[in-house]
């Protein structure tokens, strides 16, 4: 499989951080976690443990993939870090 390269998304990232008016952008300036969530939500994220997750996604995420199909099953999903990497899988 062969995918090609999308230009115009290659033509804005030259610039999309130099101009003073991003008239091509589709998002918002990002938040930082202080402007997004009350203290009592920072005080859980600091809490939580970290550690290594599912590699084909959480299981839990893979059953709610998987009941938005007809007859499919979480042990056929598989949950990928962006569109990069199920290209990759794909190809």
């Amino acid at each position: 499989m062969q995918i090609e390269e999308f230009t115009l998304e290659r033509i804005q990232s030259l610039y999309e951080n130099i101009v003073e008016y991003n008239l091509s952008d589709s998002g918002v300036h990002p938040y930082s976690l202080n402007e997004l969530l009350s203290p009592e939500e920072r005080e859980k994220v600091l809490a939580a443990e970290l550690g290594y997750g599912w590699t084909n996604g959480a299981v839990v995420l893979r059953e709610a993939i998987a009941a938005t199909y007809k007859n499919r099953t979480a042990d056929e999903v598989m949950v990928t870090n962006g569109s990069a990497e199920a290209n990759f899988l794909m190809a």
